[in-house]
């Protein structure tokens, strides 16, 4: 399972600077720079779909009975690169799209 998902998620990072990595369990990191939300939001979209269309089974699960992802997106400005402080706003955006229904995205604001 999680290779099938990791294939998808490197599939789209696919720029020379683009970044797909596994932080622990079963989560994940994408790395967009110079990426808008309108292109944000197409990539997370195009995820959701690829992975609903791969359908892998995921028989313990309470969710569904196939693999689902919940995504979540912060920003950082170009002149103000600060990791840690994208990676905790894309950890609030994603447990609010787990608490909102679960595979979907959702954007920090």
């Amino acid at each position: 399972m999680l290779k099938k998902v990791s294939e998808v998620l490197n599939s789209n990072a696919n720029r020379k600077f683009d970044l797909a990595a596994r932080v622990g369990g079963e989560e994940f990191i994408l790395l967009f720079p110079f990426t808008d939300k309108k292109d944000a939001s197409g990539i997370a979209n195009k995820i959701l779909k690829t992975i609903h269309h791969i359908n892998i089974p995921h028989e313990y699960s309470k969710v569904a009975p196939h693999v689902t992802i919940s995504i979540g997106v912060s920003f950082i400005d170009i002149d103000n690169q600060d990791i840690d402080l994208a990676l905790n706003q894309a950890d609030q955006a994603l447990y609010q799209a787990k608490e909102t229904g679960k595979n979907k995205a959702c954007f920090y604001s």
